[in-house]
């Protein structure tokens, strides 16, 4: 694996552009974000797929970096999200409010669906019964049939919160309501966590998720704080080393509470979007997996667990690494491409 982490840095680093942006808010766009966020989605393959074998010595390295990150391989997704549904309102209107109930939420329940036929096929084959319960269960995220689940039911909450949370701008827009809605946004979050963890769920079900408020932030009062930060390096700097100091700081206390953890979280946020200002991450490889994020987060988990049945990611574990990262991507091309036939079917598109 440590290999492995080698590669991606070349990768990140070869397309990697240093130095202001043209304009000040190119760092946020849909390219540079796809961008970072396949950064991530790698990092998250590669998390999950060490956990099908036995440690080894080339592993050594990566798995202190994986647990140095911890959950902060997962922050990019919900921060980004809060910003995108921000950024979809502002330029879409008021009618995007409803379009969360009538496009957003049914497309993702159809591809989390979708996705879920493969693994209860996997399941069987491996004489595997899944109770109906459990079934119905999974399709919101509460449980699993061998997928990666926790996300699902996360974001689906964030997005009702979303929703319910910004209906304060149908009765009138302003800066107030605005705030009003950020704040129903970041208290909504803060019960949503509470409960899920009153649940007894693990921790990383819940431990990001008051980072999709912190998008939300960002995408409401953005703005002027890249004019200034856009204007003025010495800003930027002085945000760069009080964001990573304050994140020095967390990740010593991180396993104190969920208050710090969070704290912790915000601090990798603020230095993820303070790098991107000066950093542009590009490349054919990163933009991909950023394309097919959900594809990707979903399907990952066929192979391994088909590699694991037939016990090669234990004999030869990089070789099957390799299978991993290519027949996912094949999976998550075809996917993608399923799913946009049955969204234009279905008039979700």
């Amino acid at each position: 694996m440590d290999a492995f982490m080698v590669i991606l840095l070349i990768l990140v680093l070869k397309d990697c552009v240093f130095g202001k942006q043209n304009t000040q808010d190119e760092y946020i766009s849909t390219s540079n974000a796809n961008a970072i966020k396949g950064l991530f989605t790698i990092l998250i393959v590669f998390s999950h797929y060490v956990t099908y074998y036995a440690p080894t010595p080339q592993d050594a390295v990566y798995r202190m970096i994986k647990s140095y990150l911890s959950q902060a391989v997962v922050i990019p997704y919900l921060f980004y999200s809060g910003y995108g549904m921000v950024y979809s309102l502002e330029h879409k209107g008021k009618n995007y409010l409803r379009t969360i109930l009538t496009r957003r939420i049914p497309r993702f329940l159809l591809g989390v669906a979708t996705a879920l036929f493969f693994f209860f096929v996997l399941g069987n084959l491996r004489g595997r019964r899944f109770p109906i319960l459990t079934i119905l269960l999974s399709l919101i995220g509460w449980e699993g049939m061998g997928n990666s689940n926790w996300y699902i039911f996360g974001i689906l909450g964030e997005y009702l919160i979303f929703w319910v949370s910004f209906q304060v701008l149908r009765i009138r827009e302003n800066s107030l309501t605005r705030l009003g809605a950020l704040l129903i946004t970041t208290v909504l979050t803060g019960a949503f966590v509470i409960w899920i963890r009153s649940m007894g769920k693990d921790t990383w079900c819940y431990d990001t998720l008051l980072m999709f408020p912190l998008g939300v932030a960002w995408g409401l009062y953005h703005e002027k704080i890249d004019r200034l930060l856009y204007q003025h390096d010495e800003l930027w700097l002085l945000g760069l080393v009080l964001a990573f100091v304050l994140y020095q700081i967390s990740i010593q206390n991180r396993g104190i509470s969920l208050t710090w953890y969070t704290v912790w979280c915000a601090a990798f946020a603020a230095v993820m979007i303070l790098l991107s200002m000066r950093m542009h991450l590009g490349g054919s490889v990163l933009n991909f997996f950023g394309k097919h994020v959900f594809s990707v987060y979903i399907l990952q988990r066929i192979p391994m667990i088909i590699l694991s049945d037939i016990g090669w990611t234990g004999q030869m574990p990089y070789m099957s690494l390799i299978l991993v990262l290519l027949s996912t991507s094949l999976m998550a091309v075809a996917f993608d491409w399923l799913m946009d036939k049955l969204y234009k079917k279905m008039r979700l598109k």
